[in-house]
């Protein structure tokens, strides 16, 4: 374990063998360069992928996440990720368990003094490792941890939400629908269990059962979502920014984005707009 904690800034890593896990809170990177491929992270998706290429974003800009990179140069099976980049992205559905994964890797490391503060770490940090010695007890919190956060993705990722098997057919292509159409006000649960061929009941009670959040809730989520990235990245007003997320008014908008993100649009704007002048780069700089 190199890093676990949390981030403020974006991607600068020089190629090492390692990887990283990184969920994006909140932001948006739209050109993120990992060798000679390039992808985007949106916010509120987890990012697996190899820093074995490098793994730089243009530009550099503030936002909130939480990253883990771990040391794979020892790993046989992992030599074969200097050959070609590697890029997994997955859409988080419950974020406080995953980010209660994350703090809780993070803690056991920080007590077992067997993380860096920042990411990259220092010279004298590498030294201090290879000579520490972590007791069994410690070491045993630490594995546990990381099997927590790893079983936590592979539900995210779908294979296990409600025990074996994938996400129903009807779920996944409701999924696909809202991900094309919630920017339009008349995207409905009724519009959306019509696409897949469901009543309304009981397309509400199977996309709860797998998503375990209401299809109400998810259209909202996705919608006030995207608002966030409006927000930061554009410079539309906040009556555009609520037709073009699907919002019919306005005040709706305001009042339903407040209770999402805590402060109404105009604030979080202005929260977003602070800038600082960022530390040496690195992947999720910490």
């Amino acid at each position: 374990m190199v890093y676990a904690g949390s981030g403020s800034y974006g991607f600068g890593n020089r190629p090492s063998p390692r990887i990283e896990i990184c969920y994006l809170k909140e932001g948006f990177f739209e050109d993120l360069r990992i060798g000679d491929l390039r992808v985007a992270l949106p916010a509120n998706h987890v990012a697996i992928l190899s820093v074995h290429h490098g793994a730089i974003s243009f530009p550099q800009k503030r936002i909130q996440s939480w990253a883990v990179f771990l040391d794979v140069s020892r790993s046989a099976v992992f030599r074969q990720l200097f050959r070609m980049p590697v890029f997994h992205l997955v859409e988080v559905h419950h974020p406080a368990e995953l980010t209660h994964s994350i703090a809780n890797l993070s803690l056991r490391c920080r007590q077992a003094r067997w993380s860096s503060p920042t990411y990259p770490e220092s010279e004298e940090f590498r030294k201090s490792r290879k000579s520490a010695n972590i007791d069994p007890v410690s070491k045993a919190g630490i594995n546990s941890a990381l099997t927590e956060l790893l079983y936590t993705l592979h539900r995210e990722a779908g294979r296990c939400r409600t025990g074996p098997g994938t996400i129903p057919n009807a779920v996944q292509k409701a999924l696909n629908f809202v991900e094309l159409h919630y920017c339009e006000p008349d995207t409905t649960v009724n519009r959306i269990a019509e696409h897949v061929h469901l009543s309304g009941d009981h397309f509400a009670r199977l996309f709860k059962r797998y998503m375990g959040e209401s299809p109400v809730g998810y259209l909202r989520r996705i919608r006030l979502s995207r608002s966030k990235v409006l927000l930061t990245e554009t410079d539309m007003n906040i009556q555009s920014i609520c037709w073009t997320t699907g919002f019919r008014d306005p005040f709706h908008f305001s009042r339903a984005f407040k209770e999402f993100a805590g402060i109404s649009p105009t604030e979080y704007r202005q929260t977003q707009h602070i800038t600082e002048e960022p530390s040496q780069a690195a992947a999720c700089t910490k």
